[in-house]
């Protein structure tokens, strides 16, 4: 039978999409969160996006990789940090 350890703690995982930005240590953000979360070594979990090929998609592709080539700068959120909408929340 399964048995859940720590019932009054919960499991959080955040997908960063970190495309043209630098990461930081996922280890050193989770201590934050020990004893509140139940995995504070794994909350954060980096991606970059897919290269888009060209050769291979139709012949819209070129626009759309064109698109997204560079991120857009966020508007509102440029003084907010991931820390900061945790301890918020």
């Amino acid at each position: 039978t399964f048995e859940i350890q720590k019932p009054e703690q919960v499991l959080v995982r955040l997908r960063v999409e970190h495309s043209g930005f630098t990461t930081l240590n996922g280890q050193r953000f989770g201590a934050m969160f020990v004893g509140e979360v139940a995995n504070p070594s794994d909350i954060l979990l980096f991606h970059r996006k897919r290269q888009i090929d060209p050769s291979k998609s139709g012949t819209n592709a070129s626009a759309v990789a064109s698109a997204l080539a560079e991120p857009l700068p966020p508007e509102d959120l440029a003084d907010i940090n991931v820390e900061d909408l945790i301890l918020d929340n």
